[in-house]
C-alpha cells in the first residue's frame, strides 16, 4: 500500500508539473524536486520520459534511473537503446537530467519494461536476466506491439510458474508504422 501510495502521488504530481514544460528533462528535474520535498521516507521512482513525434518518428527522452529499453527492428534485429544511467527521481534535490533522441523507423517497436521482468525468478530461484530477455526478444514472432506485450508476459509467466511474483510486471511498447 505504501509503494501504490508514493506511486499514485508521483503520477499526479507529473501529470500536473509536466504542463508547461517544453524538454522532458525539465518534467523530471521538476518532478525529482517536488517529490524529494515530501519524501521523507526516502523512496525513489525510476521512469523515462519521453515526447514522441509520430510523424517523423523522432523521440526525445531523458532517464530518471529506469531499465533502459529494447527496439525490435523491422527484420527482428534486437538493440538496446544508447541511454546512459540515470538518476533516480525523489532521493537528491536539483539532479540536472540530460535529453538524449532517438528515430524509430518503419516497423520498428519499442520495448519498455520494469525490473520485474529481468528479476523474475524461477523454482531454482534464477533471475529471468537480462541476457534471457533479450534472446526472448530476439527470438520473437511478433507483428504488433500488443502480440510483443502478450508473449513477453506469457514467457515470464511460464518462467516463474510455481512462485510468488515479487515484484510489478510491466511492460509498454509501440511499434511505429
Amino acid at each position: 500500500v505504501p509503494a501504490a501510495l508514493f506511486m499514485s502521488t508521483t503520477i499526479t504530481l507529473f501529470r500536473a508539473l509536466a504542463i508547461g514544460c517544453s524538454t522532458p528533462s525539465e518534467i523530471a528535474y521538476k518532478l525529482n524536486n517536488e517529490i524529494f520535498i515530501i519524501n521523507e521516507s526516502m523512496n525513489f521512482v525510476t521512469l523515462i520520459c519521453g515526447f514522441y513525434n509520430m510523424k517523423t518518428g523522432e523521440m526525445i527522452y531523458t532517464n530518471g534511473g529506469h531499465l533502459t529499453p529494447y527496439i525490435i527492428k523491422g527484420n527482428n534485429i534486437v538493440e538496446k537503446v544508447s541511454l546512459p544511467e540515470g538518476v533516480v527521481v525523489g532521493v537528491f534535490k536539483d539532479i540536472e537530467y540530460t535529453d538524449y533522441h532517438l528515430k524509430l523507423f518503419q516497423n520498428d517497436i519499442i520495448v519498455f519494461y520494469t525490473d520485474g521482468i529481468t528479476e523474475a525468478f524461477n523454482r531454482n530461484n534464477e533471475l529471468f536476466g537480462d541476457k534471457r530477455f533479450e534472446e526472448l526478444l530476439k527470438n520473437l514472432q511478433a507483428n504488433t506491439s500488443e502480440e510483443v506485450v502478450e508473449y513477453i508476459i506469457k514467457e515470464i509467466f511460464k518462467f516463474s510458474k510455481g512462485t510468488q511474483q515479487a515484484d510489478d510486471i510491466t511492460v509498454l511498447t509501440f511499434k511505429r508504422c
